[in-house]
């Protein structure tokens, strides 16, 4: 239905949902369409030769830097979870790579 505005319905999410789980009908997600893009970052720093994949694990300083960063200085947009590797940190590690890519998902918010 193109003509329904979906703003009323994201106020009666509970209930839709409700109304959903009494017909067995689970893992909706309700709410606006909006497009999501993956981004390529390369070059990021991992560290000297003595950095270890501890380094930049899920809940290390370093990675709240880099989204810090990313969200500081691209306004309009925001991240929708933890970058990723395009590598493994052990392949990474192995390889004694100084630097690698990632991906980060972005979503506008204007």
């Amino acid at each position: 239905m193109e003509d329904l505005p979906a703003g009323p319905a994201l106020h009666q999410t509970r209930e839709i949902r409700k109304a959903l789980n009494s017909l067995d009908r689970f893992g909706f997600d309700i709410s606006l369409d909006v497009a999501t893009v993956n981004i390529v970052i390369d070059c990021v720093p991992l560290g000297d030769q003595d950095w270890t994949p501890e380094d930049w694990d899920l809940n290390s300083k370093k990675w709240s830097k880099l989204e810090g960063e990313i969200t500081h200085f691209n306004l309009g947009f925001r991240h929708m979870h933890r970058p990723k590797w395009l590598r493994s940190s052990s392949a990474l590690l192995s390889e004694k790579k100084t630097k690698s890519s990632i991906l980060v998902a972005v979503q506008a918010t204007d």
